[in-house]
C-alpha cells in the first residue's frame, strides 16, 4: 500500500495523518471522538496492517487493539469497541463494581459518524485505477499486464453499479490489490514462460528442417 492510498483511506474513515516512522514504513493517524476521547491508528503499509488504541489518561491506560487487515470489512466494529471502552473509563467516579451500569453506558455511547461524501462509479473506477498503476510502478510490473489487471477486476456488472473487485470484496469481506496484482505477475509469468518455451521449440524445429533441406540455386533467377 503508498502512502497516498493509506492518507485516503483513513481520511475516508475521518483520519487525520500524524506522524511518519520507520524510514516510511507506517504512518500514524488520529480521530477526535469528541468528549476528551481520541483513538489513534498505526498503518504498516508494506503488510497492510492496522492497530487501534485509544487513551485514557486520568487512569494511566491505553486499550489496544492488535494488528488487523487495513481494508477489513469489520474495521468499523474495532474501532466502535475501543471507542465505547474508552467512553466508559473516561467517566467520572464510575463505580466499577456495578455491571449493569457499565453496560447501560456503553449501549447509551455513540459513536460520532463521519460525514462521507458518496463516492460515484466513475470516481471509484478512476480510483481504483489509479491504485493499480501506483502499485504497478512500485513492484515493477509491465503496463500490459496492469492493464490486463484493471480491465479484468474493473469490469463494471450488468446493473452498472459496481465493479467486479468491488463484487468479490463484497463476497469474501475483503480483497488485497496489492495480493491479487502479486498473484496475477505470477501466473503471467508462467503464461508467459509457456508460449516463449513453445515458440522456442518451434523455431529450433523449423531450423532443424532448413538443415536437412538441400541448398538449390536457380542459376536462370540469378543471371
Amino acid at each position: 500500500m503508498t502512502k497516498e492510498t493509506a492518507i485516503d483511506l483513513m481520511k475516508g474513515r475521518g483520519y487525520t495523518m500524524v506522524s511518519e516512522a520507520g524510514n516510511g514504513s507506517w504512518i500514524g493517524f488520529s480521530r477526535d471522538m469528541g468528549g476528551g476521547i481520541h483513538i489513534g491508528a498505526t498503518l504498516h503499509l508494506e503488510k497492510e496492517s492496522i492497530s487501534l488504541h485509544g487513551g485514557v489518561l486520568k487512569l494511566m491506560c491505553e486499550l489496544n487493539c492488535k494488528n488487523f487487515d487495513a481494508n477489513h470489512a469489520r474495521f468499523e466494529d474495532f474501532e466502535r469497541t475501543i471507542y465505547y471502552y474508552a467512553k466508559v473509563c473516561n467517566q467520572v467516579d464510575i463505580d466499577v463494581t456495578d455491571l449493569g451500569l457499565i453496560k447501560d453506558m456503553i449501549k447509551e455511547a455513540k459513536i460520532p459518524e463521519v460525514v462521507k461524501v458518496k463516492e460515484t462509479l466513475s470516481d471509484r473506477i478512476e480510483k481504483f485505477k489509479k491504485l493499480v498503476i501506483e502499485i504497478g510502478k512500485e513492484k515493477g510490473y509491465p503496463p500490459a499486464m496492469c492493464k490486463k489487471f484493471f480491465e479484468y477486476w474493473g469490469e463494471i456488472n450488468d446493473g452498472g453499479k459496481k465493479m467486479r473487485w468491488e463484487i468479490q470484496k463484497q463476497k469474501s469481506g475483503v480483497f488485497n490489490v496489492k495480493g491479487r496484482m502479486v498473484t496475477w505477475y505470477g501466473k503471467d509469468q508462467v503464461y508467459n514462460a509457456q508460449f516463449v518455451e513453445r515458440d522456442d521449440r518451434k523455431a529450433a524445429k523449423q531450423n532443424a528442417e532448413l538443415k536437412k533441406k538441400p541448398v538449390t540455386i536457380n542459376t536462370k533467377e540469378l543471371f
